[in-house]
């Protein structure tokens, strides 16, 4: 997580906003995996911009076609890889199997269009840097969309990183001294 600062008036929420980014803020996601996807979902519940940079043409992370690998499955019962809204099944038998990387991948789509989150995420985008302004206490990232020219976005408030598996496509961050 890098922090760019929350600003105070998005750090103490407890409630969803119920109107269009009435809390301020912009949040980038780096990655389209299960929890980038379940936290995109989550901002927008708290009235939060955000959007996902996914390096693939998938979403899913581990699950997904770029990254998974023959008889790659959940390690644990269906139910507890389940996005918070979105039964994993209605079957119980199901719910108590370990579905294959292909399922999950399909499960991590059917959240996107279930949730109508297609619009807020960049697939085939690699976060190349990341440059914070002490000055404005903003991010901006530079971000390569498949073979074209690099391009900034921005400015956000806030960038998670949220990319664990395969090798890692860690962006430069530009701040000083930050380690």
């Amino acid at each position: 997580l890098f922090s760019t600062g929350i600003p105070e008036h998005m750090s103490q929420l407890t409630e969803p906003c119920l109107s269009s980014n009435p809390c301020g803020g912009r949040v980038a996601i780096v990655g389209g995996g299960w929890a980038g996807l379940q936290l995109l979902q989550s901002l927008r519940e708290y009235g939060i911009e955000a959007v996902i940079f996914e390096r693939f043409s998938a979403v899913g992370g581990t699950w997904s076609p770029n990254l998974s690998y023959q008889g790659l499955h959940l390690h644990s019962p269906a139910w507890l890889g389940a996005f918070e809204g979105l039964p994993y099944s209605e079957s119980q038998e199901v719910n108590d199997a370990k579905p294959s990387a292909q399922e999950m991948g399909n499960y991590c789509q059917k959240f996107v269009d279930q949730n109508k989150l297609a619009d807020k995420i960049y697939l085939n985008h690699t976060v190349l840097e990341v440059h914070y302004s002490t000055t404005t206490s903003k991010a901006t990232l530079l971000v390569r969309e498949s073979t074209h020219s690099p391009r900034q976005e921005g400015p956000f408030d806030l960038v998670v990183y949220s990319s664990l598996s395969g090798m890692p496509d860690t962006p430069k961050i530009d701040c000083g001294d930050f380690q």
